[in-house]
């Protein structure tokens, strides 16, 4: 799978566009593939979500968007994973455009 991050938010496999959700749903993976193999803490997730005006809700929210992504993801062995205090994109870097 082929991420885009330069832009709007597209990913495809073989050639074949792949729908990632709802904008804030797209955000968030755009900001997970920026941190490739790294761990994000979900509090700064949320600040840039929500331009640093995140609702008391966002822990839940974006456990839900998460979720959903996963959803959408894993027929393409594509994980997100769960790190103490945050979520971790696995995907090859080259698989980025940015990286």
């Amino acid at each position: 799978m082929r991420f885009r991050v330069l832009g709007d938010v597209y990913a495809e496999q073989d050639g074949i566009p792949v729908l990632l959700g709802r904008r804030q749903e797209r955000r968030l993976l755009g900001l997970l593939l920026i941190e490739v193999g790294r761990a994000v803490p979900t509090e700064r997730l949320a600040d840039l979500l929500w331009d640093g005006e995140p609702p008391a809700s966002a822990r839940s929210v974006i456990q839900t968007y998460v979720g959903r992504l996963r959803s959408v993801l894993s027929p393409f062995d594509v994980r997100i994973r769960t790190i103490s205090g945050g979520y971790r994109v696995d995907v090859p870097a080259e698989d980025v455009d940015l990286h």
